[in-house]
């Protein structure tokens, strides 16, 4: 399973990063499956799933090509899906560090075993901190973004933007290096990348989306039996842990 976060400050470009990235994964699920037909391989149909609503535009782009487009609110509603590329804004509403010392059974198969059914999840958080320690340690990629220059951020109380423009930059970092602080986590190279925002990108996904709160899959009891002996002969007490 890939998984790739993406992390910056407030309107640092993460969230159109991300829209991007979704034009990339499409193209590349289009050029998969011409290989697969040329290859005369059954075809296997692959999800899109977005936690914000994309485009009219985009959403017949995925279908036109032959992949299921999906939006969803809920971790579960995404939990067991097989052959799917995951789109999560505002990571910590799914997998939040704070509440939580340890996440669900659902939750850690879905991080640990997703590679053995086509799950890739490519994903934004302000703070890293923030998401929990279990999914910060099983991530691939990490990229910090930092927007240098560009445009006011559209806002429905102030007037339309003009020109929707801006430069971004991309750095690479180890995911492992993370001790607080993802500014001050360890570069992959010298060189960090850029990217350009433009007026067409931006419309890919609504800006002013806000993603809602996942309700997280509930832990289970399990009671353990443990037999202890005393004066009298045997005794039975209950432990209930969480697993």
């Amino acid at each position: 399973m890939s998984k790739v976060i993406y992390t910056g400050i407030e309107s640092s470009g993460k969230s159109l990063q991300l829209a991007v990235k979704a034009k990339e994964v499409l193209a590349r699920n289009i050029r998969w499956a011409k290989k697969r037909e040329k290859m005369g391989v059954p075809y296997v149909q692959r999800t899109m799933a977005f936690v914000s609503p994309m485009s009219r535009h985009f959403i017949d782009e995925v279908e036109k090509a032959g992949v299921k487009y999906m939006q969803f609110k809920n971790l579960d509603e995404i939990l067991h899906l097989n052959e799917v590329d995951i789109f999560i804004d505002e990571l910590i509403k799914f997998f939040p560090a704070s509440g939580s010392n340890s996440l669900s059974g659902e939750q850690l198969d879905f991080i640990t075993q997703g590679a053995k059914s086509g799950v890739n999840m490519y994903c934004a958080s302000q703070d890293l901190s923030q998401v929990h320690k279990q999914f910060r340690l099983l991530t691939n990629e990490v990229y910090v973004v930092t927007k240098l220059i560009g445009s006011r951020r559209p806002m429905k109380s102030s007037p339309p933007v003009k020109t929707i423009w801006g430069i971004c930059m991309l750095r690479s970092v180890y995911p492992s290096s993370f001790k607080g602080d993802s500014a001050s986590m360890e570069s992959i190279g010298i060189i960090p990348s850029f990217y350009f925002i433009n007026e067409k990108d931006c419309f890919l996904f609504d800006t002013s989306y806000k993603v809602p709160v996942s309700t997280l899959p509930p832990k289970k009891v399990r009671k353990q039996m443990l037999i202890g002996y005393d004066e009298n002969g045997e005794k039975e007490f209950e432990k209930v842990t969480w697993v």
